[in-house]
């Protein structure tokens, strides 16, 4: 089946990765990795590379692992960029092949020398206190019944000027005063929620348990575009999944591929799909199915409006004939809300 575990590290294993700065004697038994997959993004990846070495109220080594997926023979803009920042605890690699997406996330794990793994896109930024927050979550919960395998932090939005998009503000929330607060993610979210999860992208400082990745086979390129959801998915039951309360990272919203038409009609219809096995297996999800394939899409055309993309009914109707009941969508809504209080 399409959607199993398989081992997605052994698709690449044949393709190497070369060591082109960084000195492992600098750094010896990292409590942390900080993971950096980047391609062709050194303005951007500059910022992210200073916001995991600006790190700050922490008292144990970790590395920053670069992991660039721009195969080339030469010395490219972004080796430059590493050379020229010179910083100690920095690890930059090339792969001798472009491994794709997701095989490039997947080699920075397989890299990563501590089994804690601190994940960032190379246009995002993690707080200055990320990895102090992430070391006191991991020591809390050292005797729960479940390992940690996946935290994903939750992040401020930062929007390109060029997007559409009124920025939410968080001060009518009411956070709890620990930071390290967290919201666990269950079998009965996913239900609820259709098989849609907030455990998406790992980027932000989003901890991952390298031990746990590598038993779920890492993230598998067959399910672009948004492959990036079901490690977290398939590590339920195995072991603890997590989002936490406060923002430890910076999510920048910029007009990139995930903004282009194709991206996000492609994003539906994977949804789609996966709905439709999990329809199967669940009543619930079958019994709101329509009215969650609904909710999916109000949300893409949302993300569309923020760049002036029209996605039409058209367009929908080629992935699904729409049927919904208003009722049942405000009844689905009053249910996601009560499971995230």
């Amino acid at each position: 089946m399409k959607y199993d575990i398989i081992d997605n590290f052994k698709r690449t294993e044949k393709i190497q990765s070369e060591l082109r700065f960084g000195d492992f004697n600098k750094v010896k038994d990292p409590f942390f990795s900080v993971v950096i997959p980047t391609y062709r993004r050194p303005d951007l990846l500059k910022e992210t590379i200073m916001s995991a070495a600006n790190q700050e109220n922490f008292d144990f080594p970790y590395e920053i692992i670069v992991v660039d997926n721009e195969a080339t023979d030469t010395i490219n803009e972004t080796e430059l960029l590493i050379r020229d920042l010179d910083i100690e605890n920095v690890y930059y690699y090339k792969n001798k092949k472009n491994l794709g997406g997701a095989g490039n996330w997947n080699r920075g794990i397989f890299l990563a020398r501590s089994n804690w793994i601190i994940m960032c896109h190379d246009d995002d930024w993690i707080k200055k206190d990320c990895l102090a927050v992430m070391k006191e979550i991991i020591e809390q919960h050292v005797n729960t019944k479940m390992e940690i395998g996946y935290i994903r932090s939750s992040a401020d939005s930062w929007y390109d000027s060029n997007i559409n998009c009124f920025q939410k503000s968080r001060k009518h929330m009411k956070l709890p005063k620990k930071k390290t607060a967290l919201i666990k993610q269950t079998y009965n979210n996913v239900i609820w929620g259709g098989g849609a999860t907030w455990a998406g992208a790992p980027t932000c400082g989003t901890l991952l348990n390298k031990s746990a990745v590598l038993e779920v086979g890492g993230y598998n390129q067959d399910l672009t575009p948004c492959f990036d959801c079901y490690v977290p998915y398939h590590m339920l039951g195995r072991y603890a999944v997590y989002k936490t309360v406060y923002s430890l990272g910076v999510y920048r919203w910029s007009q990139n591929d995930t903004y282009r038409k194709e991206t996000l009609l492609g994003l539906i219809k994977a949804y789609n799909e996966f709905l439709e096995i999990l329809s199967n297996k669940h009543y619930i999800i079958r019994f709101f199915s329509n009215e969650h394939f609904v909710d999916c899409v109000n949300y893409y055309r949302k993300k569309a409006n923020e760049v002036n993309i029209e996605i039409s009914d058209e367009d929908i109707m080629q992935i699904r004939d729409v049927r919904y009941s208003k009722l049942r969508l405000k009844i689905l809504y009053c249910l996601l809300y009560t499971s995230d209080a």
